[in-house]
């Protein structure tokens, strides 16, 4: 059975906030969010996530991508920033004990350096990009199914 998660697009000020991550000699981003609870709707799940992990509240506008991996099935929701101040939240990825992961950074990337930064999954990144350059910071309001089965992520 696959992975089921919910993914958070949030742009703030011309920026969109990430988790940068650092593990051994990998250096990569990703969005903020995580598997979801059987007792939970994937909008629920993405909406906790970002606050456990960027210390914000965020509402899910909508569903832009649903991504298919050999491994998972992610939702990417575009969120709206509500309240609270971006910094590390209260996620079990900052345990210290749970050190052998590597680093998990929240940080605010410039929407022009999107291209320059090593965003996974890829395939999201390049739509992503498309998209901005499309539709603006609303994104498109048409869901896109990406299947990738090719993919561990």
């Amino acid at each position: 059975m696959k992975r089921v998660s919910g993914r958070a697009i949030i742009f703030n000020n011309n920026k969109i906030l990430l988790m940068h991550r650092i593990k051994d000699d990998c250096n990569y981003y990703t969005f903020f969010g995580g598997g979801k609870n059987i007792d939970e709707t994937i909008e629920e799940c993405v909406e906790r996530e970002v606050l456990e992990e960027a210390n914000i509240k965020v509402k899910c506008v909508k569903c832009v991508y649903k991504y298919i991996s050999k491994n998972s099935e992610q939702y990417f929701y575009l969120c709206e920033y509500l309240d609270g101040i971006f910094k590390e939240g209260n996620g079990s990825e900052y345990n210290k004990e749970n050190s052998k992961y590597g680093k998990y950074i929240p940080e605010k990337i410039n929407i022009n350096d999107i291209n320059d930064i090593n965003l996974f999954p890829k395939i999201i990144k390049e739509k992503l990009v498309d998209n901005i350059n499309k539709n603006g910071l609303l994104l498109s309001n048409v869901v896109e199914c990406i299947n990738d089965e090719t993919n561990d992520y």
